[in-house]
């Protein structure tokens, strides 16, 4: 990452530098977040995304005042195969009167499992998943690890039971790919 001196005011008798600001030179989308000392710009959906798996894992279950929650895993498939990789986001349902906190969990190879601790509270659920080709792709400034998309995320409601469970999913092959 290339980070240049952006803004910087006048040096103190002390010598330290006041109002000093950094600017990251590969910026990505539109969208700016601040940090203390430099300024990052991210896509507004991948702030979106961002922000939303924080505010999750700052309300995730297994704390002591939160509801109980449990695991869930399965397999991802798209066309017949396993999905590389990819994120799915179980959001509970909150017009079927459940509401609580989410989770996110990683697609590897086709499979996915909820992270040690956190998991899903069961009842009526939105599951949004994402799943990528698994080749890291880099276009100029954008890059994605996980590689380019195999559709446009998808989401399936479903109601899930309170213990752990197995959820397998098989992404349409007609979903709208992302060119």
């Amino acid at each position: 990452m290339n980070i240049e001196q952006n803004r910087c005011s006048q040096v103190t008798e002390n010598g330290t530098r006041l109002g000093c600001r950094y600017l990251v030179k590969k910026n990505i989308g539109d969208v700016g977040i601040p940090i203390p000392g430099f300024r990052l710009r991210l896509s507004s959906a991948l702030s979106c995304l961002l922000l939303t798996v924080g505010l999750l894992l700052l309300t995730g279950c297994g704390r002591p005042s939160g509801p109980a929650c449990y695991e869930i895993s399965g397999l991802v498939t798209y066309n017949g195969q396993p999905v590389p990789a990819g994120y799915i986001l179980f959001a509970p349902d909150k017009t079927k009167g459940n509401d609580g906190p989410g989770v996110n969990a990683e697609i590897r190879d086709g499979k996915y499992r909820t992270p040690a601790g956190q998991g899903v509270i069961g009842g009526p659920h939105t599951a949004t998943i994402s799943g990528y080709d698994g080749k890291k792709f880099q276009a100029g400034p954008i890059s994605n690890p996980m590689g380019r998309p195999l559709a446009v995320p998808i989401q399936v409601a479903l109601d899930l039971p309170k213990q752990a469970s197995t959820h397998d999913f098989a992404l349409p092959v007609n979903a709208k790919k992302i060119k």
